[in-house]
């Protein structure tokens, strides 16, 4: 696969954000509909790690693959960890500077997966539409709220969301390199990054407050709805 066909496939999530994030500052959704956008890309998620990733791990039966399956959940886990929640100064430039580094590391994943094949990044990549959407919306209220105006929320998150593609790009490449050789720990990386994103990021913020029929229809759906793309492609 060229890294052309992976750099413009990996435009789309941070093209899909933008959008959506210039409609938020347009008209600010329901908390209602942001939580529905989230159960749906919880779902999403949620499938392309079991049908995509996790099997190709687990079936190997090695020990590298779950040590990569771990490391990838605790380098979420070290991402969350560094996005402050304070709304002085430097919190703004410590809770840009994690999101940097949120929106490089999905694009990575992106790029990882790629080499498994053009399904397998597809699908990936629909995925990640949902996580650069939600992360971008949180970025852009997060930034408007303390102050930040229009224009440089924008520069913000376009040089955040920039940071997508290119590591996809990277890992594209890191990987092609790596072609032909046991990718089990790259795919494990992923798969725990994936389902991090899948249940913390996502799960856990679409039910606060409660479960309702259209979180639930919006989560099963999502999962549904990649099932079916997994069998159509």
């Amino acid at each position: 696969m060229s890294v052309f066909t992976v750099f413009w496939i990996s435009l789309v999530p941070g093209l899909i954000a933008g959008i959506a994030s210039a409609l938020y500052v347009r008209r600010k959704p329901s908390a209602a509909t942001i939580r529905v956008v989230q159960a749906i890309g919880s779902g999403v998620l949620l499938a392309v790690v079991c049908t995509q990733l996790a099997p190709r791990f687990v079936r190997t039966g090695a020990w590298g693959g779950w040590i990569a399956f771990a490391a990838g959940v605790a380098l979420m886990l070290g991402v969350r960890a560094a996005t402050p929640s304070g709304s002085k100064g430097k919190s703004q430039i410590a809770f840009i500077v994690a999101f940097m580094i949120e929106f490089f590391i999905n694009g990575a994943l992106i790029g990882i997966t790629s080499v498994i094949g053009f399904k397998t990044l597809l699908l990936v990549a629909i995925s990640m539409c949902f996580c650069a959407t939600t992360c971008s919306l949180s970025i852009v209220s997060r930034l408007t709220e303390v102050g930040f105006s229009k224009l440089r929320t924008a520069a913000w998150l376009t040089l955040i969301v920039v940071l997508l593609p290119i590591g996809a790009v990277g890992a594209h490449l890191a990987a092609d390199a790596l072609r032909g050789k046991d990718l089990t720990v790259a795919v494990g990386v992923g798969a725990g990054a994936l389902l991090y994103l899948a249940l913390i990021e996502l799960f856990l913020e679409a039910y606060e407050g409660g479960a309702n029929y259209a979180k639930t229809i919006a989560l099963f759906g999502g999962f549904w709805t990649i099932l079916f793309f997994a069998v159509l492609l």
